[in-house]
């Protein structure tokens, strides 16, 4: 690890938790245990500042924060038993976004990237955490501004995998994007295709982009996977379509999986042709000027919000960071790099 990393400061109100182990399932991470009816952290150190234990807990006995530090972030005092807490090493997970990388080569026939808005990108093409191989792959394409591919392994206990397409600034197209974050039992996943364009104001945006490609998809997927919920981030279901697909699927539900997996296809082939038809807009037309105005909105929200960047940033430092999460994420406009705010809002599961 490098730069300057951050200590996970996890509290629990010894008055208010009731031992119920919510919390437990909840941790991605498995470093949460229940002992003398009291949840403790195991260690520290791998804590992704998610808050899915504190969001789980109906007792609201959680905090998560965190604090710059330099060197090694320290070990919880209370480390207790680690006993089947990890993944086996020889736990498989799912090559998702190897799979729609290999339609987006066939489909697109996109150039690699090594700068990114002014930034050297090759660093973060290939890395490692921990010794767990990492990539953010980044390339372009006609009509597309960005094409993020990425994996980050998380001490082999979780691996986060994204596929984001940015489109570019004179197309109307919207942006595909899909989420799989993998731990030994579950997956988040999420998958959408997200308007650039307001769909009530714009009818025909729904109807051609939305409602035709998505709407028998969104309903197979919707009413046949086990799991499915609503993000817990306000902003997110503000931005996001109607056709959001996104949940914690348990791995024993192979029937489950299999429609994830599929989801994830699926909503790319409709996106890919969407792109193949998109027209250039004028760029002096109302409708160009409204667009990207959502979109630098979408970019700045997403750069302040999303929760992953506490995460990276604890791991590979501040700088490092904020580098791997602007190439992921759907920027249309590049920020200087900002403090977590991770204390200020609710995590996904």
């Amino acid at each position: 690890m490098e730069g300057q990393k951050r200590l996970t400061s996890f509290r629990v109100f010894e008055e208010k938790c009731v031992g119920c182990a919510l919390c437990v399932a909840a941790c991605p991470m498995k470093i949460l245990k229940i002992i003398d009816s009291l949840c403790i952290m195991t260690d520290e150190n791998k804590c992704l500042e998610c808050g899915s234990c504190r969001d789980k807990c109906p007792e609201r006995a959680i905090t998560v924060t965190s604090s710059d530090i330099s060197g090694q972030t320290a070990v919880s005092k209370k480390m207790g038993d680690r006993s089947n807490l990890t993944i086996d090493s020889n736990t498989k997970f799912t090559p998702i976004v190897k799979h729609l990388s290999n339609i987006i080569f066939s489909e697109l026939k996109p150039v690699q990237l090594c700068n990114f808005k002014g930034s050297d990108v090759q660093e973060i093409d290939n890395f490692t955490l921990e010794n767990n191989p990492c990539f953010v792959h980044l390339y372009n394409t006609d009509k597309i501004e960005k094409i993020a591919a990425s994996s980050i392994n998380f001490f082999g206990d979780m691996v986060a995998e994204v596929v984001c397409i940015t489109p570019a600034a004179e197309y109307d197209l919207p942006y595909y994007m899909m989420d799989w974050d993998e731990s030994k039992d579950h997956i988040f996943f999420f998958c959408d295709v997200v308007p650039s364009d307001d769909i009530i104001l714009n009818s025909d945006h729904l109807e051609e982009y939305f409602y035709k490609p998505l709407e028998d998809l969104y309903l197979e997927y919707s009413f046949n996977i086990n799991g499915l919920t609503k993000s817990p981030f306000h902003w997110v279901r503000a931005i996001h379509s109607p056709y959001t697909i996104t949940g914690t699927i348990d791995k024993k539900d192979q029937k489950s999986l299999d429609l994830i997996f599929d989801c994830a296809e699926k909503y790319l082939r409709a996106w890919i042709k969407l792109w193949q038809n998109a027209a250039r807009l004028d760029p002096s037309s109302e409708i160009y000027k409204r667009i990207n105005q959502r979109r630098k909105v979408i970019s700045k929200l997403y750069h302040e919000n999303d929760p992953g960047g506490g995460a990276i940033a604890k791991f590979l430092g501040e700088e490092k960071g904020h580098k791997i999460m602007t190439a992921m994420m759907p920027l249309t406009i590049c920020s200087p790099p900002v403090k977590s705010v991770f204390a200020r809002h609710t995590a996904k599961p």
